[in-house]
């Protein structure tokens, strides 16, 4: 069939979702009092306006396409509670149809005996989260394995998730094909990794990962298969509680995604435990450019290949000249233009924006050259340390 006559097809599908898509309102009083209320009636392009409150032991799937699920009130809680109860022993959401969007949800508590309780299971290809959070499940966000799907998650935050066994995540991408997150705040999970994904291309953005004095977290980044990764502006914080010594990790469980190249450019790192290496890559991988970051209180920047170039190594903060409350350099740091112009290498290097917290970016303008790190000097207001 024709291209010119796909994009037409495409083009009438799209026109008549639109004229048959409904608004569901969900709440006390309205006509679907529950979320599962809504999800047993959804037909494909619906939006579902939730209305805030905490819904208790209410779980589901959502089995139609293109669906759009919000909080009516951007700004109120919408808070699930799975108060033991998990859809298909699996989530308090399970998500089998295409191209979903949630936003403004909370998701809470969801446990299961295999230990993969999650607060939102992705089936279906393609899910885009906003402002969404994830507390205390044993897994936050669990996608399977698809081809076909894009996953996008922006301005949420991930806390307390995992099941003490070391593998269940506050994130948990499985093989898809691409995972961008931006403005997100991912922190304190329970043994497991504040990320991990296996998707072919991950793209991470101005985000902030850490544990707190008492967290436990193992990696911060795991991207067990390596692809194609972008770990840009970021602000890494391991605690000293964290149970394993390396920061982020890249191909250790084989490189079997197609492309393996690693860019990890810009980012804030700090440990304060024992951290023999910051990064561990993977013998194999195509190419591993790690510059411009400031990295704090590690023996070395990277175990395994990789190109160094214009990184920070400082054994404080105060070496690193940081204000340890909010992680910008200060006048005289020796992070300020110690960065590298890294406009061979490929991508857009250059970190248009900077980590605002909570789960939000700001504009950064960099000199010439760059400051090292996730901060120009400035009057940014960044992110407190834990």
């Amino acid at each position: 069939m024709p291209l010119a006559t796909l994009a037409l097809l495409a083009g009438l599908t799209s026109t008549a979702l639109a004229q048959t898509a409904r608004t569901l309102l969900v709440g006390p009083g309205r006509d679907y009092p529950v979320p599962s209320a809504a999800a047993a009636v959804a037909q494909a392009g619906d939006t579902i306006l939730i209305d805030p409150g905490d819904y208790h032991a209410d779980v589901c799937a959502w089995r139609a396409d293109d669906l759009t699920i919000r909080a009516a009130e951007p700004g109120s809680p919408v808070r699930l509670f799975a108060d033991g109860r998990a859809f298909e022993a699996k989530a308090i959401w399970v998500v089998k149809g295409a191209r979903t969007s949630v936003s403004g949800v909370e998701f809470v508590g969801c446990q299961v005996p295999d230990n993969n309780g999650a607060g939102i299971r992705l089936e279906g290809p393609g899910l885009t989260l906003d402002a969404c959070t994830f507390r205390q499940n044993q897994t936050g966000l669990l996608t399977g394995a698809s081809e076909q799907s894009d996953v996008v998650i922006e301005r949420c935050e991930f806390v307390g998730n995992g099941a003490g066994d070391g593998l269940s995540h506050n994130i948990y991408i499985g093989h898809i094909r691409s995972c961008t997150i931006r403005a997100c705040w991912s922190h304190d999970a329970r043994v497991g990794h504040t990320f991990k994904s296996r998707a072919e291309s991950n793209t991470i953005l101005y985000c902030r990962f850490d544990d707190s004095p008492t967290g436990t977290s193992s990696y911060l980044i795991d991207l067990p298969n390596g692809g194609r990764a972008l770990v840009m502006g970021n602000l890494l914080l391991q605690g000293p509680d964290a149970s394993n010594g390396t920061i982020v990790s890249y191909g250790r469980e084989g490189l079997t995604n197609a492309d393996n190249r690693l860019f990890l450019v810009s980012n804030t790192i700090t440990s304060d435990r024992f951290c023999q290496a910051a990064i561990r890559t993977q013998e194999g991988l195509a190419s591993a450019l790690i510059a411009n970051n400031i990295v704090v209180h590690a023996t070395t920047i990277v175990a395994g290949p990789g190109t160094l170039l214009a990184n920070l190594e400082a054994p404080t903060l105060e070496d690193a000249g940081l204000d340890p409350a909010t992680l910008h350099p200060r006048p005289g740091s020796p992070a300020i233009n110690a960065g590298a112009d890294l406009s061979g290498y490929g991508p857009d290097l250059a970190p248009g924006l900077a980590y605002l917290h909570p789960l939000a970016t700001e504009p950064r303008q960099p000199r010439q050259p760059i400051d090292a790190g996730a901060y120009e000097l400035g009057p940014l207001t960044a992110s407190p340390k834990p």
